[in-house]
């Protein structure tokens, strides 16, 4: 299948379960001169679950990102006893959208922080217009603040993207902020900002969340990150959280494994907030494509634990 031009994204799911995208081109048309093909993302999808299967694509020339995945943070507007709350979707482009069902476990979240501070079962839920919504709980959320955030963890899918060729779109490459298993192999990344951005954010785009355990290995990172703006390293994983404790962490487990980098200055990871950091077995070849930008080769902040394992340069 082929997505020549799109006014807005190549493929959106929402509150979806198991999806598979095989072949599924967003490139040109080799009978028009259009110079971009969809005018946002690839690929977005939003509180899907399950299995998500996205192989043997080529995406090329987007207005944003190639992919997207993750869920809604729900801004606490006001409490109205401890169990129940008028919750807000806060940005202008998540205004309307479905936030789970009856029965659903919600995750209460410090937005300073980005921490947990528990788990509840959603007893009643009520679209009250489209940017507010009434919530009832199975108990009361203890310690709840006006201004913290909402997530549903019913829907955290399982990853898998390998196979597919990302090159020459506006922004960054891979945008992935979902709790399940994450796999990222066999790709080739010629991106003008991160290829990989791990983010998670109770700020600005709300878009969650936290992540377990994701595995990137196998893949090429050709010469990425010469747009400053759009990136701080080919790998960039940078939650919006204000404030830091000791011994917590916002994502929990990330392996950078048997890869190739490309790069035309020394920068190979931009990293906070993250329990457990892994970067082994990995190729590091220098070229003279862009400008050099930076001379340092990991910026780290607020890591529990990096380890840097037989790489070679």
């Amino acid at each position: 299948m082929y997505i020549y031009h799109s006014v807005c994204m190549g493929f959106i799911a929402e509150l979806c379960e198991n999806i598979e995208l095989n072949r599924f081109n967003v490139t040109f048309n080799p009978n028009q001169k259009r110079v971009c093909t969809a005018n946002a993302d690839g690929v977005q999808m939003i509180y899907c679950k399950g299995n998500i299967h996205i192989h043997n694509i080529l995406f090329e020339n987007q207005f944003d990102d190639p992919i997207n995945i993750h869920g809604t943070y729900i801004k606490v507007h006001k409490i109205i006893n401890g169990n129940e709350i008028i919750g807000q979707l806060v940005h202008h482009q998540h205004k309307g959208v479905l936030v789970g069902k009856e029965g659903d476990s919600i995750r209460l979240v410090d937005s300073d922080t980005m921490v947990s501070k528990g788990v509840f079962t959603l007893e009643k839920l009520k679209r009250l217009n489209k940017g507010f919504i009434y919530l009832k709980f199975d108990k009361d959320l203890l310690d709840v603040k006006e201004g913290f955030t909402l997530e549903n963890i019913s829907y955290i899918p399982e990853v898998l993207i390998e196979n597919c060729i990302f090159r020459n779109n506006r922004a960054r490459g891979l945008l992935l902020t979902s709790n399940g298993k994450i796999r990222v192999k066999n790709n080739l990344f010629q991106i003008p900002g991160a290829a990989i951005f791990i983010s998670g954010d109770c700020k600005d785009w709300f878009e969650s969340g936290s992540t377990e355990d994701i595995v990137i290995e196998n893949n090429i990172f050709d010469n990425c990150s010469y747009i400053k703006s759009w990136g701080k390293a080919p790998i960039q994983i940078e939650p919006s959280a204000k404030e830091i404790l000791l011994n917590e962490y916002y994502h929990k487990s990330i392996i950078i494994s048997e890869n190739e980098f490309n790069c035309f200055d020394d920068r190979l990871i931009f990293a906070y907030n993250v329990e457990k950091l892994v970067f082994k077995d990995n190729i590091i070849k220098m070229t003279n494509k862009y400008k050099e930008q930076s001379e340092k080769r990991y910026t780290l902040s607020h890591i529990g634990k990096f380890e840097e394992i037989n790489n070679k340069f």
